[in-house]
């Protein structure tokens, strides 16, 4: 065992008052380590900065936005200096082969419940939500990974896809919508439970990306999931803002994930992911495929 992951079990120690019987770690996160205690409770400890930062938000908000869900949330039990606890959801998690072994009844009202949680998000009220510490497009990340994909992988790209990225960028930005509360990594095969014997969705969890931004980003992983029919059998039951672009701007998000995709890997040095986004870039907006370096 490093240090470090003792030094984590040592906090949750100090805070948890039943005899630890088994650990699991949960270390595939980009922001957040995760270790699952007696099969029951999950602690989750951010890794950098802006990931300790994301944690205090969700401190703050998830009690006052549990009384408006419909669907369980995480609720803070335990919690210390960096790191917080809570009760394990059960269920499975919400892939596309679980979704297609599901009767159309079934179906009807799990996208029932994804439309409504989704509608009380999204209807948070934004003051309130700022008071509570979430920022506008994280922080502006979105505008300074536009820079820094303008700064060093723009020039890198064919003549073709250098010019194919600036006219969808140009599109991109002209898009016009009102900033909602969202999720900010609705990606159901993460992140969304559903339990069998209920034959319903059972929690919601890792709201780690929480911030005001456009409604379609957190619709785009339905859409890519589960096809554009289910999107709009979701968008049956969604009360929230929704104009007549969203689903437009859900498609265009899409097309935008290996771009910003890129501007996240060279944040965080991963070079391998780095690579792979570059191709995706190459083959998405130009003619030819290169292979790529750093």
């Amino acid at each position: 065992m490093n240090n470090e992951l003792h030094s984590k079990i040592e906090k949750i120690e100090a805070v948890f008052p039943h005899e630890i019987l088994a650990l699991q770690v949960h270390d595939e996160g980009d922001d957040f380590c995760v270790i699952e205690v007696n099969g029951v409770w999950m602690f989750r400890f951010p890794r950098n900065p802006s990931a300790r930062t994301a944690l205090e938000c969700e401190r703050q908000f998830l009690p006052r936005f549990e009384r408006l869900s419909s669907i369980s949330i995480p609720k803070c039990v335990y919690a210390g200096e960096g790191y917080v606890g809570y009760r394990k959801v059960e269920g499975v998690l919400l892939t596309r082969p679980l979704m297609d072994t599901l009767n159309g009844s079934i179906r009807r009202r799990v996208a029932q419940q994804l439309g409504e949680f989704l509608s009380a998000l999204h209807s948070f009220p934004v003051e309130e939500a700022e008071e509570l510490g979430l920022t506008r497009g994280w922080g502006g990340w979105r505008k300074r990974a536009y820079e820094r994909l303008q700064q060093e992988v723009v020039p890198g790209l064919s003549t073709k896809a250098r010019e194919s990225v600036e006219m969808f960028f140009n599109r991109y930005f002209s898009l016009e919508w009102k900033a909602v509360v969202i999720h900010g990594d609705f990606h159901p095969p993460d992140h969304v439970f559903y339990d069998p014997e209920l034959e319903e969705l059972a929690g919601v969890i890792d709201f780690g990306d929480l911030t005001l931004e456009d409604a379609a980003t957190d619709f785009k992983s339905i859409f890519e999931e589960f096809g554009e029919g289910y999107l709009r059998e979701v968008m049956g039951y969604y009360s929230g803002s929704a104009d007549e672009g969203i689903v437009d701007r859900v498609k265009l998000r899409i097309e935008a994930d290996p771009l910003f995709g890129a501007a996240y890997a060279i944040e965080y040095g991963f070079d391998g992911r780095l690579r792979r986004h570059l191709t995706e870039i190459e083959m998405a907006f130009g003619t030819e495929v290169r292979q790529w370096g750093r």
